[in-house]
């Protein structure tokens, strides 16, 4: 139950500790962090048949780091509600420009 594969802020510890406190899973970071030029090459490599299907490209995935959830369950709720609050808000303000239009 682990969540993989972000290309957003790859290289940043801090953001994958907050992604796994928040989603309260594991995150891994993998091991060669030019994820993007590997995806390339893995895409090109299916499109002429060097690989049968991406089950043999998993098999090529190594994890170089796994980041494990230590939020208290109190605090993940309070960011939570706080985001819930803040997309309420968002959508509060969008009405009113809509109605002002």
């Amino acid at each position: 139950n682990s969540i993989g594969g972000f290309q957003i802020f790859s290289y940043s510890a801090h953001y994958k500790v907050l992604t796994s406190d928040l989603l309260n899973k594991s995150v891994e970071r993998a091991g060669n962090l030019e994820t993007t030029a590997l995806g390339v090459a893995f895409l090109a490599g299916l499109a002429v048949g060097f690989w049968k299907d991406t089950d043999e490209l998993k098999e090529l995935f190594t994890v170089g780091r796994r980041f494990e959830p230590e939020m208290s369950d109190d605090a993940r709720e309070y960011l939570y509600a706080g985001w819930k609050n803040a997309v309420e808000a968002t959508r509060i303000f969008k009405h009113k420009i809509n109605e002002n239009l």
